[in-house]
């Protein structure tokens, strides 16, 4: 059936349990409780109802008007709100577009279970805020919101103990739990993911991590996650990486530095970076002019197929090449303050700038040239002890123009 309210009614209403209302569009006033115990397919608000229990299903609802008390243990798939709901929002809902203007006096809490309605808004558990929530937005442990896009006001922030999948952040916004981002993170210019008191936990599956803002607390690429490409941006804590990174670009300030535990494709430094950790570069390690890369109290360790160096900034710590890894190409002109110790190959290490410590070749191939550079004073003599297969090639040296 259907039912059309353009006056006003005085008294409660109840859906019963079996019964559908196809159709249910109210403009005028309900000075009552509605309550729902069977099925709405098409609820559209642009009046003002006292209360709305909803203890069933509604497939689409769409508030333009004022629900004074909103409650009940049933589920709405999607939920369009351009005007003000007076009250906390909690398992009402999979999807909520809370529009600019509108506002949510209360709490959010999403049930986190995909269904499905003729309308986008409902084809997955999405939140997107335009307007104000005025209280959290929580995401229980066990549940999973696919998309979270704040674009307006969350006065208390997220408190996720669950899942998001992506979480677009185009607007100041305060973030806690103990859940995981498990697409992507993305942080707009000129806004902040305050996150001091808690730790941003990845873990994805090729998803990407794009901070073009600021970013207050610490993040976790977790254990068998993977990031493809890493944008750090002005980050106030650290970032460890116990799962996998392909490309992490040193966009701004990391202040905690990097701790790499896990396996990181490509390390492309721009801005001054500390590093620590017991993992491995499998691809390329590039430090920009004017940049220094500060692994004084690690090792920098390369487990590659192809791999690269190119270093025109400081590198203050040892590099070393495991056993069974392939450096292409070592070029620096730059600074190394510590040692290169290669147990796997190195196809060639071009030196035009100051290497302080020693090179040294541990049952692997290197060939040298050293192109009016500097190489630490006991590096030759190291290396050709150690030496199996290797040709030291000095700026003079005839063999160079061969």
């Amino acid at each position: 059936g259907t039912l059309h309210n353009a006056g006003t009614i005085v008294g409660n209403i109840n859906n019963l349990t079996h019964s559908t209302i196809a159709d249910f569009n109210n403009s005028g006033n309900i000075d009552g409780v509605f309550s729902n115990n069977g099925h709405i397919i098409k609820f559209v608000n642009t009046g003002s109802i006292d209360s709305f229990t909803n203890n069933s299903t509604v497939a689409f609802f769409q508030n333009d008007g004022v629900i004074t008390n909103f409650n009940g243990s049933g589920i709405i798939y999607g939920v369009i709100n351009s005007e003000t709901i007076n009250a906390n929002f909690v398992n009402v809902a999979t999807s909520l577009w809370n529009q600019e203007g509108a506002v949510i006096r209360g709490d959010v809490t999403l049930r986190g279970v995909e269904q499905t309605c003729n309308n986008g808004i409902c084809q997955q558990s999405e939140l997107i805020n335009d307007g104000e929530i005025t209280g959290i937005v929580r995401n229980d442990t066990g549940k999973q919101i696919d998309v979270l896009e704040n674009n307006g006001i969350i006065g208390g922030g997220v408190s996720n103990d669950g899942g998001i999948g992506d979480l677009k952040v185009n607007a100041n916004l305060a973030y806690s739990g103990s859940g995981s981002i498990t697409n992507s993170l993305e942080v707009a210019s000129n806004t902040t993911l305050n996150a001091s008191n808690s730790t941003i936990n990845l873990d994805s599956n090729n998803g990407n991590f794009n901070n073009a803002g600021s970013i207050s607390g610490n993040i976790n690429n977790m254990q068998d996650s993977i990031i493809n490409t890493f944008t750090a941006g002005n980050i106030s804590g650290d970032i460890v990486n116990n799962g996998s990174i392909n490309t992490l670009e040193t966009t701004g300030n990391i202040e905690g530095g990097f701790a790499n535990n896990g396996n990181t494709g490509n390390l492309n430094v721009t801005r001054n970076l500390a590093y620590s950790g017991i993992g491995n570069i499998t691809n390329s390690l590039n430090v920009a002019a004017n940049t220094t890369l500060d692994a004084s109290n690690s090792t920098i360790n390369f487990n590659a197929s192809n791999g690269t160096i190119n270093n025109a900034g400081n590198i203050q710590g040892s590099l070393n090449n495991l056993s069974g890894s392939t450096i292409d190409n070592l070029v620096n002109s730059g600074v190394i303050t510590g040692s290169i110790d290669n147990a796997g190959t190195i196809g060639s290490i071009v030196n035009t700038g100051t290497i302080t410590g020693n090179v040294s070749n541990d049952a692997g191939t290197i060939t040298i040239y050293n192109e009016e550079g500097s190489i630490g004073a006991d590096s030759i003599n190291t290396f050709a002890r150690s030496a199996v297969t290797a040709v030291v090639i000095t700026s003079n040296d005839s063999r160079l123009s061969t």
